[in-house]
């Protein structure tokens, strides 16, 4: 005598229910990731800027908790890739200063927390006073700036934006 229900099929209703159920949940909490990006790059020194080193001059993070730790974060990150930037370049007696300021403020969405990340870069040229470029990176997740994979993902696409 064969039972009525197998094995078999009640893994199969199990597996379908779950599927159903993880489905119905992530279309209820599916993050809308929302994203801006834009750049202003005078059509004048656009050549030049990719024959000049970039040199950092200042970082800023303004973010509720841990905002030095992020500080620093962002600094080492932006020396790397300005590095790895610059080993390309013929040494130059002028150079370009780069600003950053990165911002997080954190806010809740129905049941979720979200972050809402921007990161604004200024290109200078001279002393450091005259404004050469800009570049706006600005999205809303539930990442945050204290994960290092993120902030070295959102620094490099700022930067990529006017190099």
């Amino acid at each position: 005598m064969k039972p009525k229900h197998s094995f078999k099929k009640s893994f199969l209703f199990l597996l379908w229910v779950i599927s159903c159920n993880f489905l119905f949940f992530q279309g209820c909490t599916g993050i809308k990731s929302l994203s801006i990006k834009d750049h202003y790059v005078p059509k004048e020194i656009k050549e030049k800027i990719k024959s000049v080193p970039i040199l950092l001059q200042s970082v800023s993070v303004k973010k509720q908790v841990n905002s030095k730790e992020a500080e620093y974060d962002c600094r080492r990150i932006l020396m790397l890739l300005l590095r790895k930037r610059n080993e390309k370049i013929p040494s130059s007696d002028e150079n370009y200063f780069l600003n950053v300021v990165v911002k997080e403020e954190s806010f809740m969405e129905g049941y979720r927390s979200l972050n809402s990340v921007s990161v604004e870069m200024n290109l200078t040229a001279g002393n450091g006073h005259i404004s050469a470029a800009s570049a706006m990176l600005a999205e809303q997740s539930t990442e945050t700036i204290s994960s290092f994979t993120y902030l070295y993902g959102i620094l490099r696409r700022a930067l990529v934006s006017f190099l």
